[in-house]
C-alpha cells in the first residue's frame, strides 16, 4: 500500500494503493485458438489455428509513498531517529552527524493501553532547495503528501528557530501547497544542553510562541516525551480519545 502507479510517458497518475487491491496496468490479448478447437466429425485432424493477439504495453513508473499519519520533518540532527525510537519499538540508525537517515523511518505508536495506535514516520533532514532536488529531498518530501499531521522538530542547541522553522515550511509549501493546511505541532528537542533548563525553556517557549505551539523535550534524556504524546493525541487524534 502506498504505491502509485503512473504512466511514464503521459505522467498519468493511472492508480493509487491507498488501500490493499488489485489493477490490472496493461491487459493481455486474446488468446489464441489451437486446432483442437476446430476439430468436428468431418474434420477430425485440422491443419490450421488461430493465432492470438497482442497484449496492450505500457512504460509504468512505481513511486511508493508513505501511508503513514504523523510525519516528523527537521533540519539534519534535529534528533528525529532518537525521539523515534523513544515512542515506537523501531530502531533507527543514530549518530552524532547529518543525514544519519538516508530512508524514511516508520513505527508505530501505542496510545491509551492499546486502545489505539498510529504510525509516525522520521522523514530524513530537508535541506534549504529541497523542493527543488537538493540534497535527498526529493525523495523525502514525497512521504509526507499522506500525513494527517505534522510534527516539527526544531534542534534546541540551534536557536535560529523562525529561521529553521521558515525554511522547512518553505520546502514543504513549495513542494505541495496543500501541506500548509496540515495540523502541526513543534517539538523543539536537546533541552537538555542547557544550562537553566527550566528557566529558560520558558523565555524560548515565550519568545517564539507566535510560531505556532512548542513543547521543549529532550528525546536523549526521555523530558517531557509524555506530554508531547499527550498533546499529539489531543490535535492529531481528537477523535479518537476515548470519552471524547
Amino acid at each position: 500500500m502506498g504505491t502509485q502507479v503512473i504512466d511514464k510517458q503521459t505522467m498519468e497518475l493511472l492508480f493509487d494503493f491507498e488501500n490493499e487491491g488489485e489493477f490490472i496496468i496493461a491487459k493481455g490479448g486474446r488468446g489464441g485458438k489451437g486446432n483442437t478447437f476446430f476439430k468436428s466429425a468431418t474434420l477430425q485432424a485440422p491443419k490450421f489455428s488461430q493465432s492470438g493477439e497482442e497484449g496492450e504495453e505500457k512504460n509504468i513508473i512505481l513511486s511508493l509513498k508513505l501511508l503513514a499519519d504523523i510525519g516528523i520533518v527537521g533540519l539534519p540532527n534535529a534528533g528525529k531517529s532518537t525521539l523515534l525510537s523513544k515512542i515506537t519499538e523501531a530502531h533507527p540508525k543514530i549518530a552524532n552527524y547529518a543525514f544519519t537517515t538516508l530512508i524514511p523511518n516508520l513505527g508505530v505508536v501505542m496510545r491509551n493501553e492499546e486502545s489505539f495506535r498510529y504510525t509516525i514516520a522520521d522523514i530524513p533532514g530537508i535541506v534549504e532547495g529541497a523542493s527543488r532536488g537538493h540534497g535527498l529531498g526529493l525523495s523525502f518530501l514525497k512521504h509526507i503528501e499522506r500525513v494527517r499531521g505534522i510534527l516539527f522538530l526544531l534542534d534546541g542547541s540551534n536557536l535560529e528557530l523562525e529561521q529553521n522553522l521558515s525554511l522547512l515550511r518553505v520546502e514543504m509549501e513549495e513542494y505541495n501547497t496543500n501541506l500548509k493546511e496540515r495540523p502541526f505541532l513543534i517539538a523543539l528537542n536537546k533541552i537538555d544542553l542547557w544550562d537553566n533548563e527550566e528557566s529558560f525553556t520558558k523565555e524560548i517557549v515565550d519568545k517564539f510562541k507566535d510560531l505556532g505551539e512548542i513543547i521543549p523535550i529532550s528525546a536523549d534524556q526521555n523530558i517531557n516525551i509524555d506530554l508531547l504524546l499527550n498533546r499529539m493525541d489531543e490535535v492529531f487524534f481528537k477523535d479518537k480519545i476515548i470519552g471524547n
